[in-house]
């Protein structure tokens, strides 16, 4: 079993959890549908962070439609 969570710092409170397989944990596609569960009032009080699994243009995309904030960590071009 593999638990994902979306948690807010301040409150330090869960805002909402995927379960994924631990087979086969596909950890972008639950922070995805985490984003689409996601409906601030005030988008701009929140900043989405994420480490290098998470680096995707759909997820930049995702975030810009939703008008959030975020920081990503990438992966180093070799």
């Amino acid at each position: 079993m593999h638990l994902n969570g979306f948690v807010d710092v301040i409150s330090k409170a869960f805002i909402d959890v995927v379960i994924q397989p631990g087979q086969k944990p596909d950890e972008r596609q639950a922070l995805h549908i985490m984003l689409d569960h996601f409906q601030p009032d005030e988008p701009s009080k929140y900043i989405i962070t994420a480490d290098r699994v998470y680096e995707s243009y759909d997820l930049l995309f995702h975030c810009e439609l939703k008008h959030l904030s975020y920081t990503l960590v990438m992966n180093p071009c070799l």
